[in-house]
């Protein structure tokens, strides 16, 4: 208890622990499922068509599904994990052929994991940053919930626009709390609008991030 140092110290500590800047936001939810449907959401509201990959959590894929059944927004899948379990595709192969498919398949969106759960690690950065020198990308969303504490997140680059975690991988393994991070200034001013506005109307129903957010 002596170490606590309320809501926001919490939140300077995980953004600390995820290399994020000083100035960026974290929610806490009570469920990483929550974030999930918050970011399908912010999706719907910005992009055409969002591209996937079948590395995907299957859960956060059915939530990207439903959003976009309920919205104008479509979703594109590349079929990848064989080619790099199987084939043998080294990072830059990755690179290009997600780039490829992004550009082929006219997308504007992108969700991909940082390390998906069978511990591949995707050269997101790097695609992120290839992508906005060839194509129109509006929004990025990444998935780290296998990420945090294990491999860099560097969000202080602002490759992606929000990053989905959670605490139930390096937090003893006992908590399901979800963990939202955002800062990337060309995108900062739209999520929290979306937030405010999704809380509002009972889009967002979670008691926790209802609660911290009312506490700051």
């Amino acid at each position: 208890i002596e170490h606590w140092q309320a809501v926001g110290g919490f939140k300077s500590e995980l953004k600390e622990l995820s290399q994020a800047q000083d100035e960026s936001e974290v929610l806490l939810a009570a469920r990483s499922a929550n974030l999930m449907s918050f970011a399908a959401k912010l999706f719907s509201g910005c992009c055409n068509r969002v591209l996937l990959t079948d590395s995907t959590w299957p859960a956060y894929q059915r939530r990207m599904a439903r959003e976009a059944k309920a919205s104008a927004t479509e979703t594109h899948t590349l079929p990848l994990r064989k080619r790099i379990l199987c084939d043998g595709i080294d990072s830059e192969e990755i690179v290009d052929t997600v780039v490829a498919e992004f550009v082929a398949a006219k997308c504007d969106g992108l969700f991909l994991p940082l390390v998906d759960n069978l511990g591949i690690r995707f050269p997101v950065e790097r695609i992120v940053r290839e992508l906005r020198s060839r194509a129109e990308l509006r929004f990025v969303v990444v998935d780290g919930a296998q990420a945090l504490g294990q491999v860099p997140l560097a969000l202080d680059t602002d490759y992606c626009d929000f990053m989905i975690s959670g605490s139930h991988k390096w937090l003893r393994a006992v908590s399901t709390m979800g963990l939202g991070f955002f800062g990337n200034p060309a995108t900062e001013p739209y999520i929290r609008h979306s937030l405010e506005q999704m809380r509002r109307g009972g889009t967002i129903d979670d008691p926790l991030l209802t609660f911290t957010e009312e506490l700051e």
